[in-house]
């Protein structure tokens, strides 16, 4: 439920009920990061809110500082977390290298740095606790609870639109194409730690659970089954497009670093451009999926 203005991410509001905070994903997800703002960096190893020892490090100092002057400003969420603990990435055949010593008990920056980790730790828990709320079954006005007082359509307009927004604008767009583009490892989503890979894996999975439902557990029928009802050459076409982007996806060798730096030409370059073409099909088919059930949803690139 990204991109519809959902727990994740809907804005700021103000009403007769009270006040309520914008959703979490500006903490949780902001990238890429400024090392930099964090901790030093090669050529720089004074840098940071870690090396800054005049500046007392608290979950406000983190909060107060993130994005503050510029979006790449990162001082929260899974990247500075994942900076913390593997470093800058300079390697092209794996993960960042920081080493333990960086979190030594005996030594002051050190025990800054530990604190850093678990203040910013707490904060994404904290942040993931209160999106769990949003779904729990008991609260009559959480998020789960006001869609289905919603009718069927206001509710598969914005799966549909969530679902192929990450799938064309995050997928496709910030965390594919753009590395690839640019050629370099620091466009990776999960540049510090070579995760990327899986990150792209766990998207797709999320999008084919909300076509497809968990069949032990489902209480209902599917997207999928609603679209093969009331239009079967699109659902056959959407399933097609499923199947090759996932054979696509399966087949991109690790870690990210190596479709990233490969030759224009090279075996692995063309089977990262046959997985952005099998994405890019599959959110066409989505889109043509949502037109088929009466929903319109407008996504670029799409």
């Amino acid at each position: 439920m990204r991109f519809v203005d959902g727990p994740m991410d809907w804005p700021e509001a103000r009403s007769e009920e009270g006040f309520r905070p914008a959703g979490p994903e500006y903490r949780l997800n902001a990238w890429p990061v400024n090392e930099a703002m964090i901790d030093y960096v090669r050529g720089a190893p004074k840098s940071g809110l870690i090396q800054d020892t005049k500046t007392p490090l608290t979950l406000e100092t983190l909060l107060s500082n993130h994005q503050a002057s510029d979006e790449n400003n990162v001082t929260t969420g899974w990247h500075a977390i994942e900076f913390l603990l593997w470093g800058q990435d300079y390697s092209k055949q794996g993960a960042g290298q920081r080493p333990v010593s960086d979190f030594a008990p005996n030594n002051a920056l050190a025990q800054r740095r530990a604190t850093y980790l678990r203040l910013v730790s707490e904060q994404l828990l904290t942040d993931l606790r209160y999106l769990q709320s949003e779904w729990s079954i008991e609260d009559p006005l959480s998020y789960y609870n006001r869609m289905r007082a919603l009718p069927a359509l206001e509710v598969l307009g914005p799966a549909l639109h969530g679902a192929t927004s990450l799938l064309m604008l995050e997928m496709h767009g910030e965390r594919f194409s753009v590395p690839l583009d640019s050629g370099m490892q620091e466009d990776e989503h999960s540049c510090f730690s070579d995760n990327t890979l899986a990150d792209l894996h766990a998207n797709f999975a999320g999008i084919v659970a909300m076509l497809q439902l968990d069949a032990k557990t489902k209480q209902s029928n599917s997207l999928l089954e609603l679209l093969e009802w009331k239009a079967p050459h699109v659902y056959a076409e959407l399933l097609a497009a499923v199947g090759a982007a996932g054979k696509a996806i399966q087949q991109l060798p690790e870690p990210f670093d190596q479709l990233i730096l490969a030759a224009p030409e090279s075996d692995v370059r063309a089977k990262a451009e046959q997985a952005l073409a099998e994405l890019h099909t599959m959110a066409v088919k989505l889109k043509a999926a949502s037109e088929a059930l009466g929903v319109q949803i407008v996504v670029p690139g799409v």
